[in-house]
């Protein structure tokens, strides 16, 4: 094809954001697009596709941290960037520079890739598989109110936005110890973050921030939002967006979301939560927490069997022999490996990263056709080695 695929080189930097920006048909370019480049992004884990020296593809990743059902971080390659030129569609590029990622990765020791996808179509042709669900939420503050018996204790306050980006890498910390499905960030990730709070241009408002004390005066919540105005005579009905929300324990969370519902002046608060999230429980009305949409959220692809497998816990069940197609037949449960048995189930590379963390059940898959169950039972054995508690939850976009 005289398709040249090679690393980003520094002279390439603004052909790479245009091409990006046009291949995601972006209608403006973002504030501080050059800052957030030059000091956000890994770029030697950038790669480009060439045709007569000019960029029709490029991908990118972020070096992060995976927690595991029962607390191990591995290792893994966050994708981003992902983009092909019109004109070169259908040609196998971004087939071959995700082939390219997956081989750095493998070389760094990364056990498996992850990604959120702006299509869901796409990733399962290259061995994605979703790995749990998110809920966006729409909240009626006017009416919507806590239950008497939500917890409750400390203190709130709000931060200076020098604060803040401290404050969530340490609760980040606190929180990928016990959440499955969450991403130790890089460094090049939060350089990115703490620009939104170091804004360049005149009368540009950064996000608000507040936090929770414990009685012990210890922070261990924080939420930060951006506001739109919206007067809808005669009274006002602003929005709130929440940017982030990571809440430590129970009680930080229900009195975040608290404050959140007392904000003057605002009619709605929107936010991500986990499908499994108590926030219905804790509303006097949990008909005021419309859902306006349930989207996949982060996808996965194994890339070490053993790296991944071998790093998390499994419920009481006995081990299943899974035919994972390019991956092998593997025996999953305590101590997997590879082995020449008959497959219990097989599957393929995508529904395997799936079932990875435990938020997608094989009886599921099994019934959508996805899975193929070789011996009864096998699936339901599979679930419970799987099972994850907490289930799975990813909030870092990237």
């Amino acid at each position: 094809m005289g398709i040249e695929f090679g690393p980003l080189r520094d002279r390439e930097l603004d052909e790479l954001v245009h091409a990006d920006l046009r291949a995601f048909s972006a209608g403006e370019v973002p504030r501080d697009l050059d800052l957030r480049v030059r000091e956000g992004l890994e770029l030697d884990r950038f790669l480009v596709a060439r045709d007569e020296g000019r960029i029709v593809g490029n991908i990118g990743a972020f070096s992060m941290q995976l927690t595991l059902p029962g607390g191990a971080r591995v290792p893994v390659c966050a994708v981003t960037w992902v983009a092909i030129a019109a004109t070169h569609r259908r040609r196998g590029l971004m087939r071959r520079l995700i082939e390219l990622v997956h081989d750095e990765a493998l070389a760094r020791r990364e056990v498996a890739a992850v990604l959120w996808a702006a299509e869901a179509s796409i990733y399962p042709n290259v061995g994605y598989g979703p790995t749990h669900q998110l809920r966006e939420v729409a909240i009626d503050t006017r009416i919507a109110r806590l239950r008497e018996d939500a917890p409750t204790g400390g203190r709130l306050r709000y931060i200076d936005p020098s604060e803040v980006v401290a404050v969530q890498r340490e609760l980040q910390e606190r929180l990928c110890a016990v959440q499955p499905g969450e991403l130790g960030r890089s460094e090049e990730w939060w350089r990115r973050i703490s620009l939104d709070y170091e804004p360049t241009e005149p009368n540009v408002l950064v996000p608000y921030a507040a936090v929770h004390l414990d009685d012990d005066g210890v922070i261990d919540g924080i939420v930060t939002y951006r506001s739109t105005e919206r007067w809808d005579e005669p009274r006002p009905n602003h929005r709130v967006e929440v940017q982030e929300f990571i809440a430590a324990t129970a009680t930080a969370r229900s009195e975040l979301i608290g404050l959140l519902l007392s904000l003057d002046l605002v009619g709605e608060v929107r936010l991500e939560v986990g499908i499994d999230d108590p926030l219905d429980w804790i509303l006097v009305d949990p008909r005021v927490a419309s859902t306006i949409r349930v989207a996949d959220s982060l996808w996965l692809r194994v890339l070490d069997m053993d790296g991944l497998f071998g790093s998390r816990t499994y419920g009481d069940a006995d081990p299943v022999v899974v035919d994972a197609g390019a991956l092998g037949t593997w025996r999953i449960g305590e101590s997997p490996r590879a082995t020449a048995a008959a497959p219990d189930v097989s599957m393929g590379v995508g529904e395997l990263g799936a079932l990875s963390l435990g938020g997608v059940s094989a009886t599921t898959l099994v019934r959508a056709g996805r899975v193929v169950e070789h011996r009864p039972g096998a699936a339901h054995r599979l679930d419970v080695l799987l099972a994850s508690d907490p289930r799975p939850l990813c909030l870092t976009h990237f």
